[in-house]
């Protein structure tokens, strides 16, 4: 494999969550200093040439973008802080746990692609401990696909948690790869009879009916 967990231990899982968490932030910071020259920007040639109504468009939207990454710096920075009480610990328990079962069975996969990990009881993004979710804490599955311009250019399959979180897993596009998925989806629904499977707004309701956040004060 690419990827050889068979040796992780809790620290390296924390030491990964915090590392995926720096990168984030990062990349979050390099985000606003884009969205401040494209403000600047906004107001240097939009104005000027009279484009008061795309200047108005273009200025939401910058704040939005504003809004969403200070919001993921702040959301990196406490699970840098938090170390071994970070959300993925306190919802699937401590890092020695998760350590253990990602090294027991990584060896033997039910699939293990670029992308993603799936296991007997557990599906993970490679490099990003914190999409780790077990089975038996999922609430739903459904394929997603991503089209540019009306070509279809990635299929992920998306896991709804029982905490009201969701990851995206990237899974090859294609016969084969749709074959995958639903082999995969169908061993998640029989691990998990509560699992519902399939994109739609009574699935999506049920999703969201049946989490429990965890509590933001403990975050």
């Amino acid at each position: 494999m690419a990827h050889d967990y068979s040796n992780i231990t809790g620290e390296q899982i924390v030491s990964g969550v915090r590392k995926y968490n720096q990168r984030i932030r990062i990349l979050c910071i390099l985000g606003i200093i884009v969205c401040c020259f494209g403000l600047i920007a906004a107001f240097k040639f939009l104005i000027p040439s009279g484009h008061y109504v795309y200047t108005g468009f273009a200025v939401v939207l910058i704040v939005i973008c504003f809004y969403a990454l200070f919001d993921g710096i702040s959301k990196a920075g406490k699970t840098i802080a938090a170390g071994e009480n970070a959300a993925i610990f306190r919802k699937f328990g401590t890092p020695e746990t998760l350590a253990a079962r990602i090294a027991a069975e990584s060896g033997e996969p039910l699939l293990d692609s670029k992308g993603s990990l799936i296991c007997d009881s557990f599906i993970m993004k490679h490099g990003n401990f914190e999409s780790y979710i077990p089975y038996d804490k999922a609430l739903l599955i459904y394929r997603r696909e991503h089209s540019t311009n009306g070509i279809k250019d990635s299929v992920s399959l998306v896991v709804h948690d029982a905490y009201g979180d969701s990851v995206q897993y990237p899974f090859k596009m294609g016969r084969r790869g749709q074959e995958q998925m639903q082999e995969i989806m169908m061993h998640i629904s029989q691990k998990n009879e509560k699992c519902a499977v399939g994109y739609s707004p009574q699935n999506l309701n049920y999703a969201k009916q049946m989490a429990t956040p965890l509590d933001k004060e403990s975050e």
